[in-house]
């Protein structure tokens, strides 16, 4: 159970990242560099599941 918390605390915080991530990449570049947001939400799903399955083997 501790470990799915763990996970969502992982998400939120990759989620985050992401998002800020996202915004300064659409901030400071010109229009053919623009980020989407929808790849956002994939690579925080993918950081918090590979994350969380390191941390399940190392234990």
């Amino acid at each position: 159970m501790e470990i799915l918390l763990f996970g969502l605390m992982i998400f939120i915080i990759c989620i985050t990242a992401s998002y800020v991530t996202a915004w300064l990449i659409n901030r400071f570049s010109k229009n053919e560099y623009r980020f989407n947001f929808k790849f956002a939400v994939t690579n925080a799903l993918f950081f918090t599941i590979a994350y969380l399955f390191i941390m399940y083997f190392m234990n």
